[in-house]
């Protein structure tokens, strides 16, 4: 997979409207605003819903056209991403932290960070990936991604807050955390112009990698969420999946 020079514009505005959107969600909460806190499962069903049934729509069949291999890269990539959250961060949740953490607060909070920047860098991989594969399902990508971008800020600001984080260094971490799609996309553009071997495995690892944000990430916290709407947001999501990608001609 190699992509064309009149790609790399729009893909980079793309990483940088995620970039913007996580930064505005971590400020916002910095700040004191009701609203993310208010809508933040709203956000977070969306985007399962629709990131779902995109990986199964199209992320993973995509990766079985290129390589037999695939389903082993997806497996891969589902592991890798549920090791660095839960063996190397060990408390990571989206959405508002509603204990105190003082005891061992940055230790929780630093392992908070890192599961979250590992996570935001494989946003950022996983739409490079398929943008630069096909733009129509590179852009179906994107609002998968999207729409957990504010709850994502608002996350690591909520448990920022929680650990006793000063105001500044919290602000500084929400922008560490934004640096991560842009990561994505530098590590997709240096990989992926290798072999077509290569590429399909980044796709595979890419679909696991959005399966895994899916299913684990975000549906166990929106079946936490005590309203039922939101529940019923997530299959919101996935008609949203079938309308997009219609008007994109995406099959």
């Amino acid at each position: 997979m190699t992509f064309q020079t009149e790609q790399l514009p729009t893909l980079i505005l793309l990483v940088l409207v995620l970039v913007l959107t996580q930064l505005a969600g971590g400020y916002l909460a910095l700040a004191g605003s009701p609203w993310i806190k208010k809508y933040q499962h709203y956000f977070l069903a969306l985007s399962a819903g629709f990131l779902i049934t995109l990986v199964i729509g199209n992320l993973i069949p995509e990766a079985l056209e290129m390589s037999h291999n695939a389903p082993l890269y997806v497996i891969i990539g589902f592991g890798m991403l549920h090791f660095m959250e839960h063996t190397v961060s060990r408390h990571m949740h989206f959405g508002e932290e509603h204990h105190h953490i003082h005891t061992r607060g940055k230790q929780l909070v630093w392992g908070t960070l890192i599961g979250l920047y590992v996570h935001s860098m494989f946003d950022g991989l996983t739409l490079s990936v398929f943008y630069l594969h096909d733009p129509a399902i590179g852009l179906l990508t994107f609002f998968g991604v999207l729409l957990h971008k504010f709850p994502e800020g608002f996350t690591i600001a909520s448990v920022a807050i929680a650990g006793d984080t000063p105001i500044r260094s919290a602000k500084k971490m929400v922008l560490v955390l934004s640096s991560a799609s842009l990561v994505g996309l530098l590590i997709t553009l240096f990989i992926t112009e290798i072999n077509p071997e290569l590429s399909a495995m980044m796709m595979g690892l890419a679909g696991g990698v959005a399966l895994y944000i899916g299913a684990t990430d975000l549906v166990p916290e929106v079946n936490h969420a005590s309203n039922r709407k939101v529940s019923l947001t997530l299959f919101g999501g996935m008609i949203l999946f079938w309308f997009i990608g219609t008007f994109l001609h995406v099959h």
